[in-house]
């Protein structure tokens, strides 16, 4: 097993992951994501606090803002450990009544 991290990103109806290479461990999938969200933050005021939150020990190791998700999980296989978060997200949102489609 080693870890992973995904981004996610809600256009619409369709939902557009883009995954790592997996391979890392949870610290280095972890410190990833942080960069990710650093960024973000730079051009987004209104996610101030997303970093502190993540490095807080984000539920799910999840992170929501904007149109925008990222995670880090654990897998065997990295592409199928993304298809199963990334359907269990659609799942999700299918039970609110909303139709989604994801876009790999």
């Amino acid at each position: 097993m080693s870890w992973n991290h995904l981004q996610v990103e809600v256009a619409g109806r369709r939902l557009h992951p883009v995954l790592g290479a997996g391979g890392m461990t949870r610290e280095a999938a972890h410190a990833y994501v942080r960069g990710l969200l650093e960024r973000f933050v730079e051009g987004a005021p209104y996610a101030d606090g997303l970093v502190e939150a993540w490095d807080a020990g984000a539920r799910d190791d999840t992170a929501y803002a904007g149109p925008y998700l990222w995670a880090i999980y654990e897998a065997d296989d990295a592409e199928a450990g993304a298809k199963e978060c990334v359907e269990d997200l659609a799942r999700s949102i299918r039970r609110s009544g909303t139709k989604v489609t994801i876009v790999w």
